[in-house]
């Protein structure tokens, strides 16, 4: 199912970016995940959509003098930084629509696409994503 698949590729997505925020770019994701989910939303979503998930939307909204970005693939939300939040919905979030997002004013959606000041920051990520997938079908075998 391809919930399933979405839901394997966030979670190792959030492990590296706990693991290697300030590898990919100090700039950009010293704080993670404060501050970075526009940016670790457009990676995850080009690295989605590089292994087959299509219909991938960026939504982005206002609260309280603060943005959040995440990401909606056939009317679910992906997200791997609400924590950063109090009210949040934890490290990796994949469902519906919850109070969370709805709290989120002027939302706007847009097709998801990385700066060229993220280009080397997402070969590193989609390097270490191939790796932990590689590690983790290995590791399987043994079950």
């Amino acid at each position: 199912m391809i919930i399933d698949v979405i839901k394997n590729i966030a979670t190792r997505a959030r492990t590296i970016m706990e693991e290697h925020h300030n590898d990919l770019s100090p700039i950009y994701f010293g704080h993670f995940p404060s501050g970075a989910c526009g940016n670790t939303s457009d990676m995850l979503a080009l690295y989605l959509n590089n292994n087959g998930i299509e219909g991938i939307e960026y939504v982005c909204g206002k609260r309280d003098g603060r943005s959040h970005g995440w990401l909606e693939v056939k009317g679910n939300i992906v997200d791997i930084t609400s924590d950063q939040f109090d009210d949040g919905m934890g490290d990796v979030y994949i469902g519906k629509t919850t109070d969370f997002y709805n709290s989120f004013s002027e939302q706007s959606r847009s097709n998801p696409s990385i700066s060229d000041d993220l280009i080397e920051a997402y070969n590193t990520f989609k390097k270490l994503m191939d790796e932990k997938s590689e590690i983790l079908a290995s590791n399987s075998q043994y079950r």
